[in-house]
């Protein structure tokens, strides 16, 4: 009986995550979408996605180019930001959530069919881990 009781309160329940996320962060991301470049705060994230606090909606399954930035570094601090491939996997009311698509390592150029590849795993975990230590 305990286990189609914690079925049914798992089908229930909305927050299905299992990765721990930070939240509060002195994070946003910016994004290219033909406008004015606007900074959009990052609610939370992990070392698997982050939720983006957007008006902007995407198609499920959409790649975007995230450029994610620290607003509590100067601007010469060369681990300020990072850029990040991201696959939208939901929308909010308040923003999207994204997946991201982080290479295991850096290919040897920068573009791979003429289009950036953004940070690979190692470089956006040495990061997110700097990130968490403040």
């Amino acid at each position: 009986m305990n286990a189609v009781k914690r079925c049914l309160e798992w089908l229930t329940s909305r927050e299905r995550r299992r990765v721990e996320r930070k939240g509060r962060l002195p994070l946003v991301a910016h994004y290219w979408d033909g406008g004015a470049p606007m900074a959009h705060e990052v609610r939370d994230i992990s070392d698997q996605g982050l939720y983006l606090l957007t008006e902007h909606r995407w198609y499920p399954g959409t790649l975007v180019m995230l450029s994610l930035q620290r607003g509590d570094l100067p601007e010469s601090d060369p681990d300020r930001s990072i850029t990040v491939s991201a696959k939208v996997i939901r929308s909010g009311t308040d923003g999207v959530g994204f997946l991201l698509a982080l290479p295991q390592e850096q290919a040897r150029t920068s573009m791979n069919d003429g289009m950036p590849l953004g940070a690979d795993k190692r470089s956006f975990e040495r990061f997110l881990s700097r990130l968490r230590a403040n």
